[in-house]
């Protein structure tokens, strides 16, 4: 909030074919095949193991009824397999970031905007490490759902934590109303 970002809140259940729409494949680290025994619709039939599909819906729904979406971020759980606990399921909490649009408007004594890029996103993971002391590394990723050379993975005190990047616009083409 203090650096300009609104919270949004979103479901931890995501579409059946959530993974299909972002092209992600059964053998990347953000593929989810949780499905619930009995969901509310397809539209939420399994556990998000990334909260990318939570944040492009918003992105997407907020564009299409808005005209725009001011860059946003959520604090939520995301579920993984794990066959040491009882359940062979746990969760952990995540942050997310959406950036999209103009970081500085046209204006007054500005001659054109200037948009949102790769390195504000870097700037605000490296802010959040400096402010609790965390240890980050950035190491270049081969996810699809990134642009071609615009994702990194990021590892938090060596362990992989999580992944940030320029999504890939051919991917809002599956959305509803993700039209480019």
């Amino acid at each position: 909030l203090g650096i300009g970002l609104n919270e949004c809140i979103s479901y931890t259940f995501i579409a059946e074919n959530a993974m299909k729409m972002m092209g992600i494949e059964p053998d990347s680290k953000l593929f989810s095949d949780i499905k619930l025994l009995n969901p509310l619709s397809n539209k939420f039939a399994i556990m998000r193991s990334t909260m990318l599909y939570s944040m492009l819906s918003t992105y997407i729904y907020n564009l299409s009824y808005n005209g725009e979406c001011e860059p946003i971020f959520e604090i939520g759980s995301t579920f993984y397999k794990d066959e040491s606990t009882d359940t062979g399921y746990n969760q952990k909490n995540m942050l997310s970031v959406l950036l999209n649009g103009n970081r500085i408007e046209k204006g007054f004594g500005i001659d054109k905007a200037v948009p949102y890029d790769f390195y504000d996103i870097k700037a605000i993971l490296e802010l959040i490490a400096s402010e609790f002391s965390i240890d980050i590394e950035l190491k270049p990723t081969n996810e699809k759902i990134f642009k071609e050379g615009m994702g990194v993975e990021i590892f938090i005190e060596g362990k992989p934590s999580g992944f940030m990047g320029t999504i890939n616009p051919e991917m809002f083409k599956n959305f509803e109303n993700g039209k480019l």
